[in-house]
């Protein structure tokens, strides 16, 4: 029955991520189709200067204007004359310097400072108020690319109410959110598995790898879909995020490919990492010194991912040849999943280059979701067999502690108990030992299941006894002891004073007589050297009583 349900729920995994997939490829919402009753599509009546000459766009984006030869890009168009509250004329803009004018009054203005080293805004989420007394007028807006290529590009442009135009443009990007976070709680959640359970996990590199690998591709996913540049403004982060964030995501991926498919430490994986540090150190360099930037030496941090790409590819081949034959369903998550990632990687980024500024991390950020899916499955179904295994060691070690006849705790477990008590505890420790007597004849006269009986009520009523001040041992078949934590002389004399008082209790009800020998000795430091010297002392102590009773006819 429990092998049936484990296949249900493997169905119903694969079918709800058979779901989430379809719905990250196909949903494609309408403009109309999205919330935000009080914004729309600002696209229609645009025009541009060119060499004076005024010409008008069409209403199509985004799209490239033909503005070749130019420093700046000068946009046309009239506002509507509506009765919208907070209203505002909102548009991405890439990379590109921009000043807003109304009847030739500036009304806005986006410029270099929130750069530190003044390179580029970054791709911003532009917000122009327009009160009602613009509007109807004429608005004028100049472009002015910081990268030469981006000369003409514009996106396109909604008008509305704040709030409205916000809520349309979250929907849309509502299902890569998603998927990004679902990723990133990935990450953490492999980060922090291989961090406090590393002592049990045998392969716990490599899923803090792959960790760490998931949680940067989340955020950096996250920059390409521009909800942060929306809801928090830090263009300039992004950007950051954006391109160097690629740099560093083959680091953790090569390590991850490293300790999951080779046997040791791989030759062209170590030059693969050397080349992505030497890149990293490089791009910064020529970044701040401003020889070139982070975007245009994007070409060349796509060959590296390439070449990085093809390390991995190999690697999980070799890993493949080895495994081949091999009926270990878990190894081939790994090697599938990372198959996947890889193609998915390649095409998006030829993607990348064909339809800019299209998300280009789509495919990479569903196979990345899938590998992660199936393998927190993998990493769930190993941690509940070591769980059982661990029950069954942990069963074992008791077993190997516990004394089978009696049910308490055995000589074994007391020498583990004795030898973990510190040296500067010792003088809280009082050792009492103990041993049956009457135990030979009871035996010779009622058989040995009266002998048991006579052990296993002895031990029950030591333990009661004494489990104010410590534990019970039994060491052999009639001897015993006890560690006391803080056990006064006087509440020692209470504690044999009421095993005298049960013994009598017991002996009424069978036909035999149990009788116990004590003997105590707390731990002295001028006779004893360690807690072996008291057990001694306690012993000689229990002999003496021992004696005791003999001469009066106890036994």
């Amino acid at each position: 029955m429990t092998k049936i349900l484990k296949q249900i729920y493997f169905l119903i995994f694969l079918i709800v991520i058979g779901i989430l997939t379809w719905i990250e490829i196909r949903y494609q919402p309408k403009p109309d189709q999205l919330p935000g009753s009080n914004s729309v599509s600002f696209n229609e009546g645009w025009s541009y200067e060119n060499n004076g000459i005024i010409t008008r766009i069409s209403a199509t984006f985004p799209q490239n204007i033909a503005v070749k030869n130019q420093d700046e890009v000068i946009m046309m168009n009239t506002l509507p004359e509506t009765e919208i509250e907070d209203m505002v004329l909102a548009f991405f803009s890439h990379h590109q310097l921009i000043h807003a004018y109304v009847d030739g009054k500036l009304i806005y203005q986006l410029d270099l400072s929130s750069d530190p080293l003044k390179i580029t805004p970054g791709i911003v989420w532009n917000r122009i108020d327009i009160p009602r007394q613009f509007r109807g007028k004429r608005i004028e807006i100049h472009f002015y690319p910081v990268f030469s290529d981006f000369l003409g590009y514009q996106t396109g442009f909604q008008i509305g109410n704040r709030y409205d135009i916000l809520e349309k443009e979250f929907s849309a990007r509502l299902i890569p959110l998603l998927f990004c976070l679902a990723i990133f709680t990935f990450g953490v959640t492999f980060i922090f598995r291989s961090f406090f359970f590393r002592r049990i996990i045998k392969d716990f590199r490599n899923i803090f790898y792959l960790g760490i690998f998931a949680t940067g591709v989340a955020i950096w996913s996250l920059t390409l879909t521009n909800l942060p540049q929306m809801l928090m403004n830090i263009a300039v982060l992004a950007y950051y995020v954006k391109y160097a964030g690629l740099l560093f995501l083959p680091y953790p991926m090569l390590l991850f490919a490293q300790e999951s498919f080779t046997e040791g430490k791989n030759r062209m994986i170590q030059i693969a990492l050397k080349i992505n540090l030497i890149l990293i150190i490089g791009q910064s360099i020529f970044h701040i010194a401003k020889i070139s930037n982070l975007r245009q030496m994007l070409p060349v941090t796509h060959l590296f991912y390439f070449f990085t790409l093809l390390i991995i590819f190999l690697a999980t081949i070799q890993a493949i040849r080895r495994e081949w034959g091999k009926q270990n369903w878990r190894r081939w998550i790994d090697y599938i999943g990372t198959l996947l990632v890889i193609f998915a990687s390649i095409a998006d980024t030829i993607h990348y280059y064909q339809d800019f500024p299209a998300d280009s991390s789509r495919l990479f950020r569903i196979s990345l979701f899938i590998f992660l899916c199936f393998l927190g499955y993998k990493i769930n179904y190993e941690s509940h067999v070591l769980m059982e295994q661990g029950i069954q060691t942990e069963t074992i070690r008791k077993m190997a502690f516990v004394d089978v006849l009696t049910g308490i705790r055995n000589r074994a477990a007391f020498m583990q108990d004795l030898k973990e008590i510190r040296q500067a505890n010792f003088y809280q420790i009082r050792l009492v030992m103990m041993d049956m007597n009457n135990l030979k004849s009871v035996n010779d006269q009622y058989g040995h299941s009266a002998g048991d009986s006579c052990i296993i009520q002895s031990a029950n009523l030591l333990s009661k006894v004494f489990q104010q001040f410590g534990r019970s041992y039994r060491l052999s078949g009639d001897e015993f002891c006890s560690i006391l934590w803080n056990c006064s002389s006087d509440n020692y004399q209470i504690c044999v004073d009421e095993l005298q008082t049960e013994l009598e209790k017991i002996n009424t009800t069978i036909p035999y007589q149990i009788q116990i020998a004590c003997g105590s000795a707390i731990f002295d430091p001028q006779k004893d050297s360690d807690l072996i010297g008291t057990l001694k002392r306690a012993d000689e102590k229990m002999y003496e009583n021992k004696q005791y009773l003999k001469k009066n006819g106890n036994e």
